[in-house]
Parts: structure tokens; sequence; C-alpha cells
């Protein structure tokens, strides 16, 4: 009777524990809503996102015995935004990368980042964003989202980096000066660089482009 006893309580606990865990796994996601993909006003980020004050709060809310994977959910939204963009599902595809950044955000919290650290982190979905935004035929925009992967990525530069960026960077049209002026200007940003920063750089290259 006993034994029986303290084995329905183990049940119980184990229940229970697994339920709370559900639990906060939902609530991550039902704090995402996704975005509208009718323009960048719409569909713009902040680029309050990561600041020091923010990164160092997050930590301290972190601060607990529970570790949550959101990285490895941040992988797997991150699979099914391209499959949705390759479906050309731009709406659904632009959403899923707005809550992978988001889970980016998590992550980069919990591990205590740097702001430089986590805005490279959350510049790698923006390669991406730009890549919807080609499709769209919206050039300018595209390009902000590349400037802003190059240069918050810049700590660790790939071939890759200059090659979309030039090619991106051609794509626009009444652009004010060259490539090579449009990158000497970029290497003269403080850093680390926000997406604002980037916005606004592109906005000094390209006539038809309004911050």
């Amino acid at each position: 009777m006993i034994t029986f006893f303290v084995l329905s309580v183990v049940v119980i606990i184990i229940v229970c524990l697994t339920l709370k865990k559900n639990g906060n796994k939902q609530s991550i996601e039902n704090e995402y809503k996704p975005v509208s993909r009718s323009g960048m006003k719409e569909a713009k980020y902040s680029g309050n996102m990561f600041t020091g004050k923010c990164v160092e709060s997050g930590v301290k809310e972190s601060n607990g015995n529970i570790q949550e994977d959101f990285l490895g959910v941040a992988a797997q939204v991150g699979l099914k935004a391209k499959k949705a963009m390759k479906l050309k599902n731009f709406d659904e595809a632009w959403g899923l990368f707005q809550e992978q950044k988001f889970l980016y955000m998590k992550h980069a919290n919990q591990a205590g980042f740097s702001a430089k650290q986590a805005l490279a982190l959350d510049s790698k979905v923006h390669e991406d964003m730009a890549n919807i935004l080609r499709q769209e035929g919206k050039h300018n925009d595209a390009l902000v989202h590349i400037v802003y992967w190059v240069l918050a990525g810049s700590e660790q530069p790939k071939k890759l980096h200059d090659q979309k960026l030039q090619t991106y960077f051609n794509r626009c049209k009444s652009q004010k000066i060259s490539f090579e002026t449009a990158k000497e200007n970029m290497n003269k940003l403080k850093k680390p660089v926000n997406f604002l920063d980037a916005k606004s750089i592109v906005s000094d290259w390209v006539d038809s482009y309004k911050k």
C-alpha cells in the first residue's frame, strides 16, 4: 500500500512538471505576432531590439535553473521560413524570419551576449529577408538588409559579404556614389551598427530612398 502511494505521488509530480514545461514553450510562441508584408513601413525592424541595456536586463531575467533551447527552436523556425520562401509564400516566410529573430534575442539574453554579439546573431536572418525583398522587386529595401548583415557581421568577414553587397548595390537605381565609396562609408561607421544605421547610410547613397 505504501509503495503504491509513493508511486502515485511520483507519477503526479512527473505529470505536473511536463505540463509546466509545455506551458512555458507555448507562452514563448504566443508572444510572437507576424508582421504584415505590405512594405517596409509595416514590416520594419526598430533597431532597438539589441542594446547594452536590453541584453543586461535579459540576462537577469534568465538567471534561473531552466535553460530554454532558443537556438535550437530558432533553427527549426528558420527551416520553415526558407521552405515558405521557396514556395513564394513571402508573408509567411517574413513572419517566420521575424520569429527567428525574436528567438535569437531570447538566446542572446539567456547567454549574456554583448550588444555586438547579439547584433551579429540577429543580422544573420537579414540575408534571407533581403532575398524576399529582392524577389518582390524592392531593391532599395533589400540593400538595407544586406548592408546591416554585412556591418553587424564584420567581426567575421566573409567573401560572400562583398559579393552580395555589390550585387544588391548594383540593383538599386539612382545611386549617388560608386560602390567603392559606399564601402568606404560603411567602414567609417562606429561599431556596433544596428539596422537603423544601415537604413540611414543607404538613404545617403540612393536618391529615391527615404529614411
